[in-house]
């Protein structure tokens, strides 16, 4: 299969760094998010970490491309993700959380959340 660009098409690369031990743990991770993203004409990079500490370096690489976006399923600094966000590819972390302006899961909060909402269900009080 040969994928042809065009010189004003937009990118249609998404990155992904992530650590090889979370595709052991998330085997069907990498397939779902694949097969989704194919679903919308988008391809995947990947950069698979070998630490966790590895994701600056590979977010670092990630410039050198023309992608569209960005998944980390590892932590970036701060600094990693404003230098992405700077150059207009938005940044989403997977299984960590971030209070800047990216898209997060902390798995964490949604446990409580879930929590606090199932709670509210059965009582009827919100807290």
């Amino acid at each position: 299969m040969s994928v042809v660009l065009h010189h004003n098409s937009p990118p249609r690369l998404v990155a992904l760094m992530i650590v090889g031990a979370t595709l052991l743990a998330y085997p069907e991770l990498l397939s779902e998010l694949v097969s989704r993203l194919e679903q919308r004409g988008l391809r995947i990079i990947m950069f698979l970490l070998e630490h966790e500490g590895d994701v600056d370096r590979a977010m670092g690489e990630v410039a050198g491309y023309q992608v569209c976006a960005a998944i980390a399923a590892a932590r970036p600094s701060e600094e990693c993700i404003a230098r992405l966000q700077g150059e207009g590819v938005p940044v989403v972390l997977y299984n960590c959380f971030n209070r800047g302006g990216v898209a997060s899961c902390d798995h964490a909060q949604c446990g409580r959340t879930w929590q606090r909402c199932s709670w509210a269900a059965v009582t009827g009080v919100l807290e």
